[in-house]
């Protein structure tokens, strides 16, 4: 894996609010950077993928494990809350999808930070807004 310096769109705060995607940063301090992006090879992209489908897995086993222990009160989950879970669970509903947030350095495997299944803000951060940053780059 390689991490590349470039140079930031210029108004790329406009472009990004342009999509929708107003909530960029807080208190003046944005998450969304524009000076890196990385360069993997195929090896590390199946290395990221087996990872993620791993994570996925572990994930639908604690929900299983959740919603048979009811253990819905260790978590906060408001009892109705818990009951509409284990409906939908018990459905067998599929997720829309879901965005791990990994950290990974090329070499060692890559470790869980963050899991947004079915968030609706991280479907502007994992696809929309970084589709059009590629594009953009791409054309330029």
């Amino acid at each position: 894996m390689e991490r590349l310096k470039i140079e930031p769109r210029q108004n790329w705060a406009k472009e990004v609010e342009a999509l929708g995607f107003d909530f960029y940063g807080e208190d003046g301090v944005s998450y969304w950077g524009e000076d890196a992006c990385y360069r993997f090879t195929a090896d590390q992209v199946d290395i990221v993928e087996e990872a993620a489908n791993k994570l996925h897995k572990l994930c639908r086993y604690a929900v299983q494990r959740i919603v048979e222990l009811r253990l819905f009160p260790l978590l906060g989950i408001d009892p109705e809350v818990g009951r509409l879970i284990t409906e939908s669970w018990e459905r067998h509903e599929p997720a829309v999808y879901g965005r791990f947030d990994l950290i990974y350095d090329g070499t060692a495997a890559p470790k869980l930070l963050e899991y947004n299944a079915d968030t609706p803000t991280s479907l502007f951060e994992a696809s929309i807004v970084q589709w059009n940053w590629r594009e953009q780059r791409l054309a330029q």
